[in-house]
């Protein structure tokens, strides 16, 4: 049912062509109206797009390069101020430029995909589905932002009513407030810190400290979490399992901040604690969900990957065997026939590469059949022959057999950190070290491009590599696995990912 809703979201999507061949606009809207997509334009004049833009509002849009009066690289450009306002407007080119300093250049120009001419209706309506897909997750996101960053700028003008009313509001916090001195002795507590805790009131919290509200455990972290406070003057947030009357213990989020003398000199701590028990409970059920969808995901790439291998490749290879036995007969055609069977003939290579190509990318059979460091292997030979970089591959023996999931979630991981590599480093070389470190399994991608700040990366500015970085996150997090990034501008990047086998600690 959700699927059904998916697919009647993405058929309703506004798509604008833009291509100066009109045969080649018939062939494009005959395969959208093949699926059911009906809210579509065309143009072969790329000068009429910008007014068709404002008037359409397009979710997607099919664009061609070589156009006379005006070409893709330069619409593209008059076209970003109002693909920021409008926040996120993928561009599909379609060209039948194949060479790749026009595909860089159009992917840096603002295109979010590049398809080469002759196309398969099959790759490009699967193409556009991405696209759409992907814009569709933008705006939900871009809602639940505004949703949130309204949410925030009520909470602040909230505390900043309850500081100018501290005195009589404050145990109506929906939050349990702390006051302690600098040795955790509790000077005050409101009435929702003493019901949190388990106390009857806030006066018998008074003769506590505050240690007496965190697990043994965390004390040593909650120390150093207080000695930054005071060095740094800020608000510290962390997390820890706080503590109630009757032993029991809950997820707690804390925010502190020290309270100064006129002068300066710190006097005590202001601590704010809230019980985040769902919401760990929340990201535990996210995490959960995450991790299915991507089992889904690979299970329907694993399925597609085999209708095409022994569907569809299957029919090519006979109908090649079928021209193949025609080349004994082509002696009584006239030239031109020839010419044409033979040019079929390449048509059909091309074709049956093409469907073990995208059957690959969907799924290597190699992970399924070979295993993890067989599949690794292709994609470094496949990285070494589309680049054209220097790629080395080391392995250390490891002779736990890994799962299948892991083995699954390490190849997209690697796969993930090359496409990085390919699309934003500029380096010449990389180097990829997998091994098993004691109870650890580890992988390390290391590259000699220009490399980055790793503190901006969720910034605007390196906003696509901060989402291949957070797909690497999403995948180690799912295999229980520890994400480390040194990486800084000039000297190269380093990704590691350290997996605990047997249920060993990160």
């Amino acid at each position: 049912m959700m699927q059904d809703m998916k697919d009647e979201i993405l058929r309703k999507a506004k798509i604008l062509i833009v291509d100066d061949q009109e045969d080649i606009i018939l062939i494009l809207e005959e395969t959208l109206q093949s699926q059911g997509f009906s809210c579509f334009k065309s143009t072969p004049d790329p000068r009429q797009v910008l007014t068709l833009f404002t008037e359409f509002h397009p979710d997607l849009m099919i664009l061609d390069l070589l156009m006379p009066h005006l070409n893709g690289f330069e619409l593209m450009e008059q076209l970003e101020p109002l693909i920021e306002a409008d926040g996120c407007l993928p561009i599909l080119v379609l060209t039948g430029d194949s060479g790749r300093d026009a595909k860089q250049k159009a992917l840096s120009g603002g295109a979010k995909d590049y398809l080469t001419k002759p196309f398969s209706p099959g790759e490009l309506l699967l193409r556009i589905k991405n696209l759409l897909e992907s814009r569709f997750l933008y705006l939900q996101l871009e809602r639940e932002n505004r949703v949130l960053e309204k949410r925030v700028d009520e909470r602040t003008k909230e505390l900043a009513q309850i500081q100018a009313r501290y005195q009589s509001l404050v145990d109506i916090s929906p939050d349990s407030i702390i006051l302690t001195d600098l040795e955790g002795r509790i000077l005050f507590s409101n009435h929702r810190a003493a019901a949190l805790h388990g106390y009857e009131s806030s006066q018998k919290m008074e003769r506590l400290s505050i240690f007496d509200l965190i697990a043994v455990e965390d004390h040593k972290m909650v120390l150093e979490e207080a000695r930054k406070t005071l060095e740094t003057d800020n608000v510290r947030s962390c997390e820890y399992t706080s503590l109630r009357r009757d032993g029991s213990f809950f997820d707690a989020e804390v925010r502190a901040s020290a309270i100064q003398d006129a002068q300066g000199n710190p006097q005590a701590f202001i601590i704010v604690i809230r019980d985040i028990t769902e919401r760990k409970q929340a990201e535990e059920s996210l995490k959960e969900l995450s991790k299915y969808v991507l089992v889904l995901q690979e299970e329907e790439r694993k399925r597609v990957a085999r209708e095409l291998h022994d569907g569809v490749n299957q029919i090519l290879s006979s109908i090649k065997f079928r021209m193949n036995a025609l080349d004994d007969k082509l002696s009584v055609l006239n030239e031109s026939v020839i010419k044409e069977v033979v040019r079929t003939k390449e048509l059909l290579d091309q074709a049956i590469e093409e469907v073990r190509r995208i059957s690959k990318n969907l799924r290597p059979s190699a992970l399924d059949n070979l295993g993890l460091m067989a599949a690794i292997t292709g994609l470094c030979d496949d990285f070494r022959e589309r680049t054209g970089k220097v790629i080395e591959l080391e392995s250390g023996e490891f002779p736990m057999v890994l799962s299948t999931e892991m083995e699954t979630n390490l190849y997209r991981f690697i796969q993930e950190a090359l496409g990085n590599v390919e699309k934003h480093s500029g380096a010449k070389k990389v180097k990829i070290h997998v091994s098993q470190e004691g109870p650890f399994f580890m992988v390390a991608i290391k590259d000699d491009g220009s490399g980055f700040k790793v503190s901006e990366v969720n910034q605007e500015k390196t906003k696509k590599r901060g989402l291949g970085l957070s797909h690497m996150r999403e995948r180690a997090g799912i295999i229980s696995g520890a994400l480390s990034i040194q990486s800084s501008p000039g000297h190269g990047t380093e990704i590691t990912i350290r997996i605990p086998l047997r249920g060993g600690e990160q």
